[in-house]
């Protein structure tokens, strides 16, 4: 019996061990999915922020696009576009100007949340690329990114910025498809708002 039982007792160790990998690997960010919050945007008090997004060059020589989503504090859906990005190549994003500027209501947006879902280009041409679902590319991994924010400072006048990478999070095709679906609304619904804006390769804020 206790040679049975000092047989079983590595086998249920690898088994669990194993098990645990599976999970964890299930649940491992996927390098295709990310997002980060803004605050302390549109105030005149406040310096701009930044989102800056580079394609790492694992798609090859591939150009990718950075599928961006922008959300109010409300969780309501307020701009979308979709930038192209050459391998090693960079675009830096105004929050103010490019990705707040045009939103879909006429509410000011202070603080919110920005999603970014890393795609191929869409077969019409190299660097074309859209946040709408008809549009979009395959998802691919490459995109990377990074955001300034604004913190309080020593005092209420001098607000310090800080930059941090952009959060990965797991990709799903459920969350894809709703981000997408999203985005064709608030672009029908805007009638020429509801879009940020994409800067070009050779701009940095």
């Amino acid at each position: 019996m206790k040679k049975i039982v000092c047989t079983l007792l590595p086998i249920l160790v690898i088994a669990l061990a194993f098990g645990t990998v599976s999970a964890m690997a299930q649940n491992a960010p996927d390098d295709v999915y990310a997002l980060a919050y803004f605050s302390g945007a549109n105030n005149k008090n406040n310096p701009d922020t930044t989102l800056r997004v580079i394609n790492d060059g694992s798609a090859g020589e591939a150009d990718l696009c950075a599928a961006i989503y922008v959300f109010d504090n409300s969780q309501e859906m307020q701009a979308c576009c979709s930038c192209p990005v050459t391998a090693d190549g960079i675009i830096s994003e105004s929050v103010n100007k490019n990705l707040l500027s045009n939103g879909l209501t006429v509410a000011v947006n202070y603080a919110g949340v920005i999603k970014v879902l890393s795609t191929a280009t869409a077969k019409g041409g190299p660097t074309e690329c859209s946040a709408q679902a008809k549009y979009s590319g395959a998802v691919t991994p490459g995109i990377r990114g990074w955001i300034t924010h604004i913190q309080a400072g020593k005092t209420a006048t001098t607000p310090q910025i800080t930059e941090s990478s952009l959060k990965d999070s797991n990709y799903t095709a459920q969350e894809a498809g709703d981000l997408e679906l999203e985005c064709q609304y608030a672009v029908l619904l805007g009638s020429g708002h509801g879009t940020c804006s994409c800067t070009a390769e050779d701009t940095a804020w």
